[in-house]
């Protein structure tokens, strides 16, 4: 059963992805040539698609460097 906890608030949910947000972009600006982006909003196989294509090309301008 799902449980709804005392700070299951939209105030709380706001602050919390304020807080991440606030603290995931600088990393992902430091790392940004790391970096990986792949939209989760398609489906599972394109996803997979997606996923492995940009690993192929971040494998190929490793093999570069």
């Amino acid at each position: 059963p799902l449980i709804k906890r005392s700070d299951d608030t939209e105030e709380k949910l706001r602050t919390r992805l304020e807080e991440f947000h606030s603290k995931t972009k600088p990393v992902l600006e430091h790392y940004k040539d790391r970096v990986i982006r792949v939209s989760a909003a398609d489906d599972k196989n394109t996803i997979s698609k997606n996923l492995l294509e940009a690993l192929r090309q971040f494998k190929a301008t490793k093999l570069q460097s």
